[in-house]
């Protein structure tokens, strides 16, 4: 899937997934929002059940972005987990449930040896190996937790709602 190295938003991601899901699980919804939260490190995103919101961890998000080597690692990430979490909001509950069909999805659109395969099967550390902090000016404070952030115009289908 080539599209997913050529996109530079959210919302191209996510329609990749959504379009990758419905063509593989033959599974879709719309009407999903993303925010950015820092949460802890551990968690890379959530969905609550019977909600709208999938909650992307902002603070591991910059950590990948500065670990990065390319641009694919980076949206093979965000691929991997809005997938899981798109995965939750369809109503898949199970954690294991979820990896199992993020792992057979992504073998089947992206390939063995694609990095978001990797990471569906082996966790972020089977590309990122260490992932850095965003750089501080030297002598400063570390930062304040930011607030909720709301992304703007993520799901396109938005008129249209599939379970």
């Amino acid at each position: 899937m080539r599209n997913l190295d050529k996109c530079t938003d959210f919302a191209c991601v996510f329609e990749l997934v959504k379009r990758t899901v419905r063509a593989k699980l033959g599974m879709s919804r719309a009407g999903l929002m993303l925010g950015l939260a820092d949460l802890p490190l551990q968690v890379g995103a959530f969905h609550g059940v019977g909600g709208n919101f999938i909650v992307m961890n902002r603070k591991l998000l910059d950590r990948v972005v500065h670990s990065a080597d390319t641009r694919r690692q980076i949206n093979s990430y965000v691929f991997f987990i809005l997938l899981h979490e798109y995965l939750h909001a369809l109503g898949v509950l199970g954690e294991e449930e979820a990896k199992r069909f993020s792992v057979e999805v992504c073998r089947a659109v992206l390939g063995e040896n694609h990095p978001a395969t990797q990471m569906a099967e082996g966790g972020l550390g089977s590309i990122f190996r260490e992932l850095r902090p965003p750089e501080r000016q030297e002598g400063t404070e570390e930062p304040e937790p930011r607030g909720f952030e709301i992304v703007k115009d993520f799901d396109h289908d938005i008129d249209r709602f599939y379970v």
